[in-house]
């Protein structure tokens, strides 16, 4: 004779003032989620069509759910109704699949901000790869946080291509491209991120393509192909010393303590050169300690933070709110 036995976990989380998809680290065989947006269903005047309430099961398609809505007075709410945009199962934090490639769509601008013109569905905080682009070679194949909200278009504020002062200088918008959400959990923290720009000065500011999440005190090394212009730096080691300092419309940046007074300028190859093939410009952690060699390539450089759990998209929650969460499963013994 079996016995049903049912198992839940809980807990809470905030939103900051800009949005970013939550994750949830759950054991593995949960097969139920519930979010309570407790700022909102406990407020007298909560946020019209804000989420105060949603459901997700395991046997869904990931990135749905079964909502309720506020309707911005009293605690009142709207229908239920299934959405895109809610929650993911996730096995494995850092196996995930990318989702499907999107029709080809009009291109990339080249502006500060850079802006894609597709049909992704991504939000913010997703990070998109864009390839097979028709123009703008030099960054076919990489990684960019979106930071506008889901729609046509998607804003690539890490990427200065504008050409002004303290821009890069693209010589022509890509006409065509193809763009698909990359799982933005990595199976190592922290991670390796590409370089979109380059500050110099008495110390060094760079600009990364992917919302970068080092911290101060870590140390990093530089890696800077020559078709790039800063190949001065090219193999130094430094210091994370800032986060966040500003660099040509962007605050996805680090500052290391690397003096780069007179240094080349950073600057992206053209089309034509990225078309015969070219390395690309990267952060690489190292660790805490500036001792080398390195008795094991990983010491002192990444922790593994894979787990299982839930994927909360942006679009199921709002900026600057707090968060209950409850997970369930139930089976036989």
């Amino acid at each position: 004779m079996s016995t049903p036995i049912h198992a839940q976990v809980a807990g809470t989380f905030s939103t900051s003032a800009t949005l970013a998809p939550v994750a949830i680290s759950i054991p593995s065989g949960y097969n139920d989620i519930e979010l309570i947006n407790l700022t909102d269903i406990m407020a007298v005047t909560n946020t019209p069509a804000a989420i105060v309430k949603a459901f997700g099961n395991s046997s869904m398609p990931n990135h749905s759910a079964i909502t309720l809505s506020g309707t911005g007075a009293g605690y009142g709410l709207n229908t239920a109704a299934n959405i895109t945009s809610g929650f993911s199962f996730v096995p494995d934090s850092g196996n995930q699949t990318p989702g499907a490639a999107t029709a080809a769509g009009t291109g990339i601008t080249a502006a500060t901000p850079a802006v894609i013109t597709s049909a992704s569905t991504a939000g913010v905080g997703d990070i998109m790869r864009v390839y097979s682009t028709t123009g703008m070679l030099q960054i076919a194949g990489w990684d960019f946080t979106n930071t506008t909200a889901a729609g046509a278009t998607q804003t690539i504020t890490n990427l200065p291509a504008g050409g002004g002062v303290g821009e890069l200088a693209f010589a022509a918008p890509a006409t065509s491209v193809i763009a698909r959400i990359i799982p933005f959990n990595p199976r190592y923290y922290p991670v390796t991120r590409r370089i979109t720009n380059i500050g110099l000065g008495v110390t060094t500011t760079i600009l990364m393509n992917v919302t970068h999440q080092f911290t101060v005190g870590q140390l990093v090394r530089l890696k800077i192909p020559a078709q790039y212009g800063t190949i001065q730096l090219n193999g130094l080691t430094g210091t994370i010393t800032a986060i966040g300092t500003a660099l040509t419309g962007s605050t996805n940046t680090i500052t290391l303590n690397i003096n780069s007074v007179g240094m080349t300028a950073f600057t992206f190859p053209t089309s034509a050169v990225a078309a015969l093939g070219v390395d690309v410009p990267e952060v690489v952690p190292v660790g805490e300690a500036a001792t080398a060699p390195y008795a094991n390539f990983l010491d002192d450089a990444t922790t593994n933070v894979s787990a299982t759990g839930v994927l909360i998209d942006t679009g199921m929650l709002v900026a600057s709110k707090n968060y209950s969460w409850i997970a369930r499963k139930g089976q036989s013994i």
